[in-house]
């Protein structure tokens, strides 16, 4: 008997947790200038998580219990629009009757107080949700220059490469992989006996794609994870070329993985395309000597190294409509010392690529002429040398930057075309 009775009180208890009142509101989510739905806009009864999303005709029906419901506030918000928030008072008792709510689209002069109304994470979802529609899907050929230096001690130049490098850049989705080949080359290696330690870059052309994070979210991390491993926020308003942008920071949450980063993206705020994107190795996780050992490969005996900084900067660019791969830099930097030394030195590596032509169809670069992952220039050059190529331009200028470089062979690349 007593069984029976605990059994009737727990469906007791069960039936007059569920009994409680429950209000209804309804609603239609229209843009104020078009009158057009606004689809997957999100709905919230404000301050608790009672929420849901629109559906194709703009139309939402929240439930919420009544002791919530008295004084409480719908926010309406989607992205490219200013939140809306609408008393529960305003919204008809019939919940078969709609309330029309009109979100008024943002103004490309947008004030602080409306980019802080953006979600960072939503920006950040919604500008990736964006890529097949804001980048290519099909291959694209390119002709690009590039150029790598490696610097000692701030003043000397121990390396100078520039090349003309063909790319067959891979579709925005999918796992098509980019593929480089050399069309010209010249180099040049500094190195006098004081020099005890010389240095190479490996891998720096295809370095030079791989950092693309549109097409490698965060040089691979799926875009869930990078959800969960990264922290998000707002920076202020960027202006590019007079087009406003979204500046979207991230910072690593807590050290998951190997690489770790922090940096900034640009996101047009009319397609949500990312723009241009610096980030930069988080050292917060690191000594300066594992960081290093992320990047040095083959290290003499006897030779301590600590990383100074790995920076990184890729830059797109908008024709016909779709957002093309234009530029990258890739810039490190760490110190090396002798044991029992004094004295240390630094080493600077930049390369920089940027993109002079590009063709939207794939470009054939057969399989013996790939730029391989472990390729290291400086070895290499040599094999692609052709004076006459150059003409006048004849010396490698460290200090002039790569766009003048380009418009000094502009007459030879055309010839390509």
């Amino acid at each position: 008997m007593k069984k029976i009775i605990n059994i009737f009180l727990f469906i007791t208890i069960c039936i007059f947790a569920s009994a409680q009142d429950i209000v209804s509101v309804s609603g239609q989510v229209v843009d104020s200038e078009s009158s057009r739905p606004v689809t997957a806009a999100s709905v919230n009864l404000d301050g608790t998580n009672i929420s849901i999303i629109t559906n194709s005709e703009g139309k939402f029906s929240l439930k919420m219990p009544s002791a919530q419901a008295a004084g409480g506030r719908i926010v309406i918000s989607h992205l490219g629009y200013v939140i809306s928030v609408t008393p529960v008072s305003d919204f008809p008792s019939d919940e078969e009757k709609y309330l029309t709510i009109r979100l008024v689209p943002m103004s490309l002069q947008l004030d602080e107080a409306v980019i802080k109304a953006v979600d960072p994470l939503v920006l950040f979802r919604t500008a990736y949700a964006r890529v097949k529609e804001n980048y290519p899907q099909q291959r694209v050929g390119m002709t690009t220059f590039y150029r790598e230096m490696i610097r000692k001690d701030n003043t000397k130049y121990l390396v100078l490469n520039e090349a003309i490098v063909d790319v067959d850049k891979g579709a925005y989705t999918g796992f098509s992989a980019d593929r480089a080949a050399i069309y010209k080359g010249r180099g040049s290696v500094n190195v006098s006996p004081s020099d005890t330690l010389f240095v190479k870059f490996q891998g720096g052309i295809t370095t030079a794609l791989a950092i693309d994070m549109v097409k490698n979210p965060f040089l691979g991390l799926d875009l869930y994870t990078a959800c969960d491993a990264y922290q998000f926020s707002l920076g202020e308003m960027a202006n590019i070329d007079d087009i406003p942008f979204y500046v979207l920071e991230f910072t690593p949450r807590k050290r998951e993985f190997e690489y770790m980063y922090s940096g900034k993206l640009y996101v047009d705020m009319e397609s949500y395309a990312i723009a241009r994107m610096e980030f930069q190795l988080n050292f917060s996780d690191y000594t300066r000597e594992d960081a290093a050992k992320l990047f040095i490969v083959s290290t003499p005996t006897r030779t301590r190294f600590s990383m100074d900084h790995a920076e990184y900067t890729v830059n797109f660019k908008k024709s016909d409509g779709k957002w093309y791969f234009d530029y990258s830099k890739t810039d490190l930097g760490f110190y090396a010392r002798k044991t029992r030394s004094l004295f240390r030195h630094y080493y600077q590596i930049t390369s920089e690529m940027a993109v002079t032509d590009h063709k939207e169809e794939a470009l054939i670069i057969e399989g013996q002429d790939r730029v391989r992952t472990n390729a290291i220039l400086t070895d290499d050059i040599q094999a692609y040398s052709d004076p006459d190529f150059w003409e006048d331009y004849n010396v490698i200028q460290p200090e002039q930057s790569i766009q003048n470089a380009i418009q000094r062979i502009i007459r030879q690349l055309n010839r390509r075309r």
